[in-house]
């Protein structure tokens, strides 16, 4: 009996051993299929982000290389829209600063009503260039469209009747100032587009220039009521007659235009008053034999006594003492090489006249 017992056992055992090997690799694989990494299934907003990124280090990449600047710019303005297309417009601006300020990626940023223009250039040369942009609300969500105009500064945007998810208004369009160097400094030059019934594209249907800006100066945009908009230019162009430096007074003109259906109208242009500028007057005038000069002096007899020092003759450029200063009683010019004066002003209400005038020794300065 027990002979028989322990051939059982000695059968059973490896039956037994067998059983338990195959126990274990079961288990084992159990715990294999427990432990295995399935990827997280990527949503379409995600990958929108991977893709942005993607295109803003590319972007990041040529501006650093420097070799094609437009190519960066149009690529830098199609990730800044997969960054915006999903936020409200009042957002744009904030995010559009945030995401080119982490990536060094030089651009002038300016937001209006449901859109916003926005001016790439290179930081290491900003004076190489510049590539504009405007971005505004479609008809379906944000659109982007490249400007026309190399080389310019952007000053400010204003957006009307872009708002998505309104009623449209019959006068749908964007207006943007910009600057561009010209002789004696930056002249204000102004674009306005129109967007035809629900049109995904921006018509140009306006340019203003130093024609019509009136030259080198300033320009802003103003808001004096709900429903008027004003651009506002404060600029000057320089006078045959005299010898201008660039931070020397300057005869200035504000022009006054009014934002209405088909662009912009002039409705003032108003020269501003200075002592400079009716001395650059009282000059024109006697050049030109014009009775005018007249309205320039406090007494008439001061016209006879610039005739006699010949200041209606071609003699050299007239110009300002070094340090004049544009709004002072008293100032010093030079005329050509050798002759100097001293000119007297006096206010009356809101424009000068000259009172009197006297040759100086040209150390007077």
């Amino acid at each position: 009996m027990i002979q028989g017992g322990m051939r059982g056992a000695s059968i059973l055992a490896p039956l037994a051993g067998a059983v338990l090997i195959v126990l274990a690799l079961l288990g084992a694989n159990g715990c294999q299929r427990k432990v295995r990494y399935t990827p997280p299934r990527v949503e379409s907003t995600a990958a929108d982000e991977d893709s942005s990124a993607i295109v803003l280090r590319r972007a990041q990449e040529q501006w650093e290389a420097g070799d094609s600047p437009e190519s960066a710019a149009e690529m830098s303005a199609q990730a800044l829209f997969e960054e915006l297309r999903d936020l409200p417009p009042s957002e744009w601006s904030d995010r559009a600063s945030a995401v080119f300020d982490s990536l060094a990626i030089g651009a002038e940023i300016a937001g209006g009503a449901c859109g916003l223009a926005v001016n790439f250039f290179q930081r290491s040369d900003p004076t190489a260039g510049s590539w504009p942009y405007v971005f505004w609300c479609g008809a379906k969500g944000p659109v982007y469209q490249k400007v026309e105009g190399r080389g310019m500064k952007l000053g400010s945007f204003l957006a009307r009747g872009l708002a998505t998810g309104v009623r449209q208004s019959p006068e749908r369009g964007a207006a943007a100032l910009y600057s561009r160097h010209g002789t004696g400094g930056q002249q204000p030059v102004l674009m306005v587009w129109e967007a035809p019934g629900r049109s995904d594209q921006l018509k140009l249907i306006q340019t203003l220039g130093p024609d019509s800006l009136g030259g080198v100066g300033t320009g802003e945009f103003e808001t004096t009521a709900d429903t008027v908009i004003d651009l506002v230019a404060r600029t000057y162009r320089q006078h045959a007659l005299f010898d201008e430096c660039a931070t020397c007074p300057h005869v200035y003109v504000v022009h006054r235009f009014r934002w209405v259906a088909r662009g912009f109208e002039r409705v003032e242009q108003n020269p501003v008053p200075s002592p400079y500028s009716t001395f650059v007057e009282f000059i024109e005038a006697l050049r030109a034999g014009d009775l005018g000069a007249a309205g320039r002096v406090a007494d008439p007899s001061l016209i006879e006594k610039a005739r006699h020092l010949d200041w209606g003759k071609p003699a050299g450029a007239w110009r300002i003492a070094p340090a004049a200063d544009e709004t002072p009683q008293r100032m010093v010019f030079f005329r050509g090489e050798k002759e100097s004066y001293r000119v007297q002003f006096e206010q009356r209400g809101a424009d000068f006249v000259i009172t009197d005038f006297e040759a100086v020794s040209r150390s007077v300065e």
